[in-house]
């Protein structure tokens, strides 16, 4: 009987500790239809499609010579901060050069907490496209980054949509300078 009592209270306790996973190509329906997810749901990268975008991507645009260094992260979360235990996310640190080599921005060797450092949101409901959150170092540069790899593997596409793309808005006047081309799609190769 001693032994019983130890053993359910062994199962009882490692079931306590059991992680929910839920594949990270479904954090946006999750999100976006406001379902419940029991506690300590971990959003994980089950089906590697993570693996495609990390890596060291370059490539010039209108006079800027782009380098992005992406990496998959995993993040851990208390309750207090999320209503998830852990998350897999891309973050994305970059340099950017002009045509004499001069640096314009970089965000290479900033700790994972900057605000510099762009940060992974959600994959499509289609799994083509990963969109991440971009703050730049100007007065309203900030928005949206949705990258995608082509079939290729080769070849990784950007598209930026700023918050407010005319770069003015009532309660913060200012006219940003774009680090990343507005309506414009960048395409890097990986090195």
């Amino acid at each position: 009987m001693k032994n019983i009592l130890i053993i359910l209270f062994f199962c009882s306790t490692i079931s306590g500790f059991t992680q929910n996973i839920i594949p990270i190509e479904e954090k946006k329906f999750y999100f976006d239809n406001d379902l419940v997810f029991p506690q300590n749901t971990y959003f994980k990268d089950v089906n590697h499609l993570f693996d495609a975008y990390i890596g060291t991507w370059a490539g010039w645009d209108n006079g800027k010579y782009y380098e992005l260094f992406i990496t998959k992260e995993t993040l851990t979360y208390t309750p207090e901060e999320a209503d998830f235990s852990q998350l897999d996310e891309l973050q994305i640190r970059y340099r950017i050069t002009d045509t004499n080599g001069t640096v314009i921005f970089d965000t290479s060797t900033l700790p994972a907490n900057s605000i510099y450092v762009i940060k992974g949101a959600y994959f499509n409901e289609q799994g083509t496209y990963y969109t991440l959150n971009y703050t730049g170092p100007d007065c309203g540069d900030y928005g949206i980054l949705s990258v995608f790899v082509y079939s290729n593997q080769i070849n990784l596409a950007i598209d930026y949509i700023p918050m407010y793309p005319e770069g003015i808005v009532e309660s913060n006047p200012c006219v940003p300078n774009f680090l990343f081309p507005v309506d414009q799609r960048i395409v890097l190769t990986k090195q």
